[in-house]
């Protein structure tokens, strides 16, 4: 079996980052080829990566963070990886999804195989983001000039796509999110994943650090709605609640969730999955324009008030999102980023 490679931010404590990875692998098993994750960084990078994702540990967070780290761990089991030399041997590599071309990793310039330069010359990138950045003065010339390499470039948002343009002069394609284009629900069933004990009833999610007032208004909201309040990803002194899921656990308390708040782009994504109510928490400028790029390309805007307003009438808490108007075009376009990945390679 003809052996694809897979460069992309899959060893990191990000739901986001690892489902995205997931869906990959997914993805080219399903096209009859065998996935291999190529390790693109070494230990400093993976320090760096760690820290930006888990944050210093605390007193009062430390159990919550280790319980993180080590279902992490357990799913990275599932993930085959080999060193950055492997590449030579596979017949294609597929760099991305996920914000891969940021520049910078904590003040050091991002690995250079991430955009490309490896020792294979079949190199695709597959809904690659920038993580919202669209100056090409940020990027070296190493990374630019491997760039240029690349025979097939997919990107997932608009700015991405307006940087590619400058750099190298030409269009390329707009995909989905990986993670819309897999069956999250067959995964939960087959995996006979459950919820902790003390999550009953109808509860809101919340995902991803937020600030004290928007807490606070998630609060006021659950206490009328006389719904739980539950923390995930990252610990919250604000809320009861904090639970250290999995990626794929993430998936069911986003399922059985009543409403999600989230200022993270995957918390945004998972939630359009399954159809849910949810709220978008603008913490993060570059991360707003990731989510705005999905937001047109799936018509969002036009059919739910997805953005969080403080201090809005609890009536619009209430108003359950109708997908009816956005399924036709989601399906289309599942099909067609699907497809672009499977015929190219």
């Amino acid at each position: 079996m003809d052996k694809v490679g897979i460069i992309t931010l899959m060893h990191v404590r990000n739901i986001g980052a690892v489902l995205q990875a997931y869906a990959t692998k997914c993805i080219i098993e399903e096209a009859g080829f065998e996935p291999i994750f190529i390790r693109a960084y070494g230990i400093g990078d993976a320090i760096r990566f760690f820290i930006g994702d888990m944050g210093m540990p605390k007193i009062y967070n430390l159990k919550f963070m280790i319980k993180k780290l080590l279902k992490f761990n357990i799913v990275f089991k599932s993930f085959r990886q080999k060193k950055i030399k492997y590449s030579k041997k596979c017949k294609v590599i597929v760099l991305g999804s996920d914000s891969i071309w940021i520049p910078y990793n904590r003040k050091k310039r991002m690995p250079k195989a991430f955009f490309g330069d490896v020792e294979n010359n079949n190199v695709i990138s597959f809904s690659a983001s920038t993580g919202g950045i669209n100056d090409e003065n940020l990027y070296s010339s190493v990374q630019k000039e491997a760039l240029m390499k690349i025979k097939e470039i997919s990107v997932r948002d608009i700015y991405t796509q307006n940087l590619l343009k400058k750099i190298l002069d030409k269009d390329v394609d707009i995909i989905l999110d990986p993670t819309l284009l897999i069956d999250w629900e067959s995964l939960i069933s087959n995996m006979n994943i459950k919820r902790e004990v003390g999550v009953t009833g109808k509860f809101i999610l919340v995902y991803g650090g937020i600030s004290t007032k928007y807490a606070f208004e998630i609060k006021k909201i659950a206490k009328q709605l006389d719904y739980q309040v539950v923390n995930v990803g990252t610990y919250s002194k604000e809320f009861k609640i904090n639970i250290a899921v999995s990626p794929f656990e993430f998936l069911l308390y986003v399922r059985d969730a009543a409403m999600i708040f989230s200022s993270m782009f995957h918390g945004i994504m998972i939630s359009f999955y399954f159809e849910k109510t949810f709220r978008y928490i603008p913490m993060d400028k570059n991360r707003n324009k990731k989510l705005e790029s999905m937001v047109e390309i799936l018509e969002m805007d036009k059919n739910f008030d997805i953005y969080m307003k403080l201090n809005s009438p609890m009536e619009d808490y209430k108003r359950v999102f109708n997908y009816n108007n956005v399924n036709e075009k989601k399906s289309k376009l599942i099909m067609q980023s699907k497809e672009w990945l499977m015929s190219r390679i």
